[in-house]
Order: C-alpha cells, then sequence, then structure tokens
C-alpha cells in the first residue's frame, strides 16, 4: 500500500501532465491554418501581376488609372491650376496588323500651356497596359482602308496655331506603325491660315488602277479648288504623296 506522502507526489505529477498536454493543445489551435496562409500568398501574387488596364476593370479607380497612366510618362494627370484631368472614355479596338484588341484611353487634360492644345489627349495601350502611342487630338476615327481587314485608327493632330496632319496608323510587331507618309510634318494635311482650321475631308479611291484605295484629301487653296493625293506604295507599305496630283 502507497504511504500518504508517496500517493500526493504521484497526483501532483498527474496534474502537472495534465496542464502541460492542455497548453500544447491551446497553442495549436491558436495557430493560423496552413490554408489561410496560402491563400494569403496566392492573393498577394494576384494583384501583383495585375495589369493597368486590368486593375481599372476591376475598380472603375479614374484617379488611380490616370495617375500611374501619367506616370508613365513621368507626368501628372492634373492642369497648371492643379485641376484634375478627367477620364472622357475608353474602348477595345482591333487594328489593322493585329488579331488582338487594344486600348483606346481619351483623356481631357482641361487646360493648360498652349503646346498642350486642344488639352485632350489619346493613348493606344496594349494588353498589358503599355503606351504604345498618345497623341493631342479633338478627332479619331477607324477606317476600313484594306478590303476585309481591320481598320486602320485615323487621328488629326492639330498646333494651336490650327495647322497639322492626319495620322493613319496600325500595328506591326506589336508597335505603333505610321501608314501615311507626311514626311515628318513637311506635308500638312490641316490648313491653319489666320488661326482657322480647316481640316481637309478625305476620301478613299484607287486612283492608279491598282485594286488598292489611295487617301485623297480635297479642299481649297488661294480660293482655288486642289486635291491632294496619297498612293498606295506596295514596297515602303505606307501612302506617299503623289507629287502629279498634288
Amino acid at each position: 500500500m502507497l504511504s500518504v506522502k508517496t500517493y500526493t507526489m504521484k497526483l501532483k505529477l498527474i496534474a502537472g501532465a495534465i496542464a502541460v498536454i492542455a497548453s500544447v493543445s491551446a497553442c495549436k489551435k491558436n495557430e493560423p491554418k496552413q490554408e489561410s496562409v496560402k491563400d494569403s500568398t496566392k492573393d498577394s501574387t494576384v494583384q501583383t501581376n495585375q495589369t493597368l488596364l486590368d486593375s481599372f476593370k476591376q475598380n472603375k479607380n479614374e484617379k488611380a488609372f490616370l495617375t500611374n497612366l501619367y506616370k508613365k510618362l513621368g507626368q501628372e494627370p492634373k492642369d497648371d491650376k492643379g485641376t484634375p484631368y478627367h477620364l472622357i472614355k475608353t474602348e477595345e479596338i482591333k487594328l489593322y496588323g493585329s488579331d488582338k484588341p487594344y486600348t483606346l484611353a481619351y483623356v481631357d487634360k482641361i487646360d493648360g500651356a498652349m503646346s498642350g492644345w486642344p488639352y485632350k489627349e489619346l493613348f493606344v495601350l496594349d494588353d498589358k497596359g503599355q503606351i504604345k502611342g498618345n497623341y493631342l487630338t479633338q478627332k479619331y476615327e477607324p477606317v476600313v482602308v484594306f478590303e476585309n481587314q481591320s481598320p486602320l485608327l485615323m487621328i488629326t493632330e492639330e498646333t494651336s496655331k490650327a495647322n497639322g496632319i492626319h495620322h493613319f496608323i496600325g500595328i506591326n510587331k506589336n508597335s505603333i506603325k505610321e501608314y501615311l507618309n507626311t514626311n515628318e510634318w513637311t506635308i500638312q494635311t490641316i490648313d491653319g491660315n489666320n488661326y482657322s482650321p480647316k481640316i481637309l475631308p478625305f476620301e478613299l479611291k484607287d486612283i492608279n488602277n491598282d485594286k488598292q484605295k489611295d487617301i485623297i484629301f480635297s479642299g481649297q487653296k488661294n480660293n482655288k479648288p486642289f486635291t491632294m493625293s496619297f498612293v498606295w506604295d506596295p514596297k515602303k507599305e505606307d501612302f506617299e504623296l503623289d507629287q502629279s496630283k498634288k
């Protein structure tokens, strides 16, 4: 038979062991589940990999979109008075030379120096949100120039003195390609006489019977009608000014 002293010691040992087991169980109970840790890491990765466009489509946060967009240019989306720019609209478009859509983001720059006139800027973005081109413009529209192909994007670009050019852009190897050769602005398709812009109308017409439509501008110079024809050059793969019909 156990003595009272020995029995008491055994009871103390058993009580101590029970306390240790209870403490370990409590610690395990409070540990985060492994599944939760994995989910947190996964969410962080998705956020990191989001593109500029993905984030905007998900959150519709115009301010964040414009801030990140102009950050790529080393600028802030506000005019000289601190007024924030406004996103007029975004739209997707398939352009000639590409099978995937590009995003057009049209921004109202509100006001600023005359070099920023007309204070509206069009961005062409790829599916990763990278800027492929940006233009100060009041007007742009898709124009089908090549039969059974996606359109070129026609963009007018004017200075504060109201002279300027038309762009006809497509995509070549994920880069913007100019298909209307205005010889670095030396051939102007917008007449800025007396600061009054005359954006010449154009039509698409095959004038040399090569079964490819050409781009023909028409208007008035010195009160006399004139035409300016850009014909397709298959070697250069652009529209060149036809000097004989200038």
